[in-house]
């Protein structure tokens, strides 16, 4: 058990895990959000809306703890065109070289556009474009989601040897 954690055996059954309390602090706009999803989603509690959350996250992360494992996927960027403009994160996605295999944009109620991206290559490689991307000014929501594949004869290469360039 880690340190500083304490067991509550009022609550322990038999075989089971024993849950632990924790505190995090959230806009009230976002807990409205999150409490509307978690009814819609059919949860009894906030507290299991997190879990399946958190576990999320957590797969995304150890997915990408193989940077070597090549995938294929999308990357969905909502921004702002009043701050960034779709020629400028066309511009920006061409510094990683065949990396990004399709794109799409969608103009949305103003300011915002989508853009979707396909992608293709070494995990290590997109997850460097997805850092890169939420830097951006403007940027205002970024999902990636993506499937391990096998590699190609030739592998997609992010052609980032020098370094992405500021846009």
């Amino acid at each position: 058990m880690p340190a500083g954690v304490k067991k509550s055996h009022s609550r322990e059954k038999p075989g089971k895990d024993y849950s632990t309390r924790v505190s995090i602090s959230l806009p009230p706009k976002l807990l409205r959000e999150l409490d509307e999803a978690s009814r819609r989603k059919g949860y009894g509690e906030r507290s299991r809306a997190l879990q399946i959350a958190i576990r999320t996250f957590i797969d995304q992360s150890r997915v990408a703890e193989s940077p070597d494992s090549y995938a294929t996927g999308t990357i969905l960027v909502l921004f702002d065109h009043t701050r960034r403009s779709v020629e400028n994160i066309t511009q920006f996605i061409h510094s990683f070289g065949t990396l990004v295999v399709s794109t799409l944009h969608v103009h949305l109620p103003e300011p915002n556009y989508l853009y979707v991206m396909v992608v293709r290559g070494r995990i290590s490689d997109i997850v460097l474009l997805e850092q890169h991307l939420r830097k951006l000014s403007g940027v205002s929501q970024l999902k990636v989601s993506y499937l391990t594949t096998e590699p190609e004869e030739k592998p997609a290469t992010s052609g980032l040897q020098g370094g992405v360039p500021s846009y």
